[in-house]
């Protein structure tokens, strides 16, 4: 029977909010009203928590939040709780952490029993309808007639899950070798990527692998970030019809992906893709950057110039039902083209994924067939545009868009592309004139809706996309802002006592303590990202305050780091940028100074890090000044003799 009466999501913006708002289930929004309920009719709180995208989480929502008995019982004997992580990482990271503690792993959706003042007792992830009805009454019981035993294990969790106590140490280069040795160990070199299954991309990991074969020339770490790149592009992890990657694979040998889309991995991944055409100059790699371009600004950009957050896995209640198609389907679209096609993207009667057929390419398309292969994929993108689309989240998250707009104007200066910078310089407008309210930068869009103060991984990656933006254009108002932008951050975020930034504003809702996260995710975490940030800004700046608190943060970090480095190959980064050394460039140039003529030297240099500065005289000559390894040098007036003058030891 239709649920007809809306409960309390019924006023909310997310997407995924509102999937549930027609729930049997009668779900509160986080907030006070829930909690305050919760103390005053005795019940335990019920947090669900989980983003539109996610399959499983559909899954687990029409098992047993349709479900009428499972529905009723919650109803009855507890407060229930949505969120979607999108919008409160800051909620999200800690009872992910609980699950962790309780069940030695995590995941989405997230099911969390907690107490009306929002400590955890039970946490899982996935449940099926019978197991999560008995969890129900096993727990309702226990609150019923022994609550103590509740409240033990809510303190046991509470200790497991307390913020690190850090102890700085000086900070190491050992640390590099044991990561880059880390990821040769876990290196699959049959099939690349850092795993069995499931597989994920990681792109930070073959960040580092590139940036180390960039300074050390060792072939070993270009082997494994080629390797990996090259097995996902040809994979059915990668969208060969509509483009860009899907979350990750279900299996080692990157064929059946699970098929949701994100702006953060695919943000990622189209900076990474770059940056492996910048160290080997191979084309697909480009071809490879254009294509996640094409999509993202196809699927995931809004007419406004932010981009919206991901893209849904399923479709008619389906998983992969948009992308997959059936040997027949291939067949009566491709004609007398289907069997060629079929030996390059293995393709049969009986499929690869529940009957149907995952694209993936077993071998690179010869030069001869390319045409026809090209062809062949635009019918299919026909027929695939007959389909009903997955959903797109629609919110505008400041913490993917940072990234997105780093991928745009990094790529924009590598192949020198127009378009690319200024669809980062649009994303970047939509930011500053939609998402500051009283100087104060917000989290969340969503249908004109500006809502949550901005959280640790908004700055870091809002000012990693400003710095790229300014290494692309040289204009001075984004180099302006990210100043002002990290000077806000420093003060409302950082700790001046022992170092790095806490996750959240020192004057937003504090959920059980205030932490810092430092270990990265799917993405760089936000303290590895901003020390990076900052070791360049102090490169273009001079000002002394931001190397000393980059050193600071990395070194209050660096005891933790060299117990898990693979899960701080993006701090490792910094690291290696700071024992190789960057070169520094400022370029003094007369108001009309050709950008093209700049980017163009900058980035054939054989370096890995350069930080480049353009400052404009009246009547001023070209005068090129450049530090590195501790040494300036005098001025040169031509850039032919850049490559001369940063030369290897």
């Amino acid at each position: 029977m239709e649920n007809k009466t809306p409960n309390r999501l019924e006023n909310e913006k997310s997407l995924y909010l509102r999937q549930h708002i027609y729930n049997l289930v009668y779900w509160y929004p986080w907030g006070e009203e829930a909690f305050e309920l919760a103390a005053a009719e005795n019940k335990p709180v019920f947090l669900s928590i989980g983003y539109s995208s996610c399959h499983w989480c559909h899954v687990m929502a029409l098992e047993c939040f349709e479900n009428q008995k499972i529905a009723d019982y919650l109803n009855e004997f507890f407060i229930s709780v949505k969120v979607d992580r999108e919008e409160r990482p800051d909620i999200d990271r800690i009872y992910m952490s609980a699950c962790q503690a309780v069940t030695g792993a995590g995941g989405w959706p997230l099911s969390v029993f907690i107490n009306h003042d929002k400590k955890p007792f039970y946490a899982g992830t996935y449940f099926s309808p019978w197991v999560f009805l008995q969890i129900l009454k096993n727990i309702n019981r226990l609150w019923q007639k022994n609550r103590e035993s509740l409240m033990t294990n809510s303190e046991i969790i509470i200790e497991k899950i307390k913020p690190t106590v850090f102890n700085p140490e000086k900070i190491s280069y050992t640390v590099v070798e044991e990561g880059y040795l880390r990821l040769k160990y876990y290196f699959d070199r049959e099939y690349g990527g850092f795993s069995r299954e499931p597989k994920f991309p990681l792109p930070h990991y073959i960040w580092f692998l590139l940036k180390h074969y960039q300074c050390y020339r060792k072939e070993e770490a270009l082997f494994m970030a080629r390797k990996t790149l090259d097995e996902m592009r040809m994979g059915g992890i990668y969208d060969h019809v509509g483009f860009g990657f899907y979350r990750y694979s279900t299996d080692r040998q990157w064929t059946v992906p699970h098929f949701e889309k994100m702006l953060s991995d695919n943000a990622l991944l189209m900076y990474v893709y770059t940056e492996a055409y910048r160290a080997t100059r191979n084309k697909k790699y480009r071809k490879t950057v254009y294509e996640i371009a094409r999509y993202l600004s196809s699927r995931l950009k809004s007419d406004a110039g932010g981009f919206y957050s991901a893209e849904d896995a399923d479709s008619e209640g389906e998983e992969g039902k948009h992308y997959i198609f059936s040997y027949v389907d291939i067949t009566a679209a491709l004609g007398d083209k289907a069997d060629l096609f079929s030996r390059y993207f293995a393709v049969t009667p009986k499929g690869n994924f529940n009957g149907q057929n995952v694209l993936r390419l077993k071998k690179e398309i010869s030069s001869e067939d390319e045409e026809i292969i090209d062809q062949c994929l635009n019918l299919l993108r026909r027929r695939r545009a007959e389909k009903v689309p997955p959903l797109v989240d629609n919110k505008i998250l400041v913490s993917l868009n940072g990234l997105a707009i780093a991928a745009f104007a990094y790529a924009g200066k590598v192949f020198g592309d127009d378009g690319f910078i200024k669809t980062a310089e649009d994303a970047a407008r939509f930011i500053d004139e939609n998402m500051i309210i009283n100087g104060k930068l917000h989290a969340r869009y969503c249908e004109g809706e500006v809502k949550y103060p901005a959280y640790a991984d908004d700055y870091a990656s809002l000012l990693f996309g400003l710095i790229e933006l300014y290494q692309a254009t040289f204009s001075e108002r984004y180099l302006e802002k990210a100043i002002l932008l990290n000077n806000f951050f420093y003060e409302r975020f950082y700790d001046i006592i022992n170092g790095g930034y806490y996750f959240t504003d020192c004057e937003s809702e504090t959920v059980l303590f205030r932490d810092k996260e430092f270990y990265d995710g799917a993405a760089p975490s936000a303290n590895a990202l901003q020390v990076y940030n900052l070791y360049r800004l102090f490169a273009l700046t001079g000002d002394i305050k931001l190397y000393e608190t980059s050193e600071q943060t990395l070194g209050f970090f660096i005891g933790e780091i060299k117990k898990r480095p693979l899960d701080s190959l993006f701090s490792l980064l910094s690291v290696l940028m700071r024992y190789f050394g960057s070169v520094d460039l400022k370029i003094i140039v007369p108001p009309n100074f050709n950008r093209a003529e700049i980017l163009a030297a900058v980035n054939d240099l054989d370096w890995p890090f350069v930080n480049t500065k353009v400052e404009t005289a009246e009547n001023a000559r070209l005068e090129i000044h450049v530090c590195m390894k501790g040494k300036c040098y005098p001025p040169i007036t031509e850039f032919r003799h850049l490559p001369e003058l940063i030369k290897r030891d």
